[in-house]
């Protein structure tokens, strides 16, 4: 859960199930074990703001204070699984550091990126849609290309076109 909560976004449903889980399974779980594997993950803050906020959400009448509502506002414009728009925003701020203003100059950048990706990105890519190029590694610049021209042949441009939109408006 926290790898799409960082990157686009989960939705309330993650939430509730984190608080019904735990209170259904709170006696049967091996806190020692949970905590362990919290702590090699670096994830022992994220699961205790999570889980207290689960908390104040679903089993208290307590107003939320600025910073919950903040989280909970996060977690119910996130959709389901996340929403591109979410992961452009994080993304950005990520991009831009955590107390920086996102600039112009960011926004290129990051559509350049998203136009041009990294070696790893790429090689990850073809091997599910173009193979082509990893049995001829000399070519792999050109994949690139290649991708651009593939996602217009097969219609993927507008979830792009729609990400540069969120972008370029704000």
């Amino acid at each position: 859960m926290y790898k799409h909560f960082e990157i686009s976004g989960t939705g309330i449903r993650s939430l509730l199930d984190i608080f019904l889980f735990r209170r259904a399974h709170e006696k049967q779980l091996d806190q020692n074990a949970l905590q362990q594997g919290l702590e090699q993950l670096s994830l022992t803050d994220f699961d205790r703001e999570t889980c207290a906020l689960a908390k104040q959400v679903f089993d208290s009448d307590a107003p939320l204070c600025p910073a919950d509502a903040r989280k909970l506002a996060y977690y119910l414009t996130s959709g389901t699984y996340g929403t591109v728009s979410q992961r452009a925003r994080n993304e950005l701020v990520k991009m831009a550091g955590d107390e920086q203003p996102v600039t112009a100059m960011t926004k290129l950048q990051y559509s350049l990126r998203r136009l041009f990706p990294d070696r790893t990105f790429m090689e990850m890519w073809c091997r599910h849609d173009a193979p082509f190029f990893l049995w001829h590694p000399r070519l792999m610049p050109f994949a690139c290309g290649y991708r651009l021209v593939y996602n217009l042949a097969h219609g993927k441009v507008k979830r792009f076109l729609g990400e540069q939109r969120f972008l370029w408006k704000r």
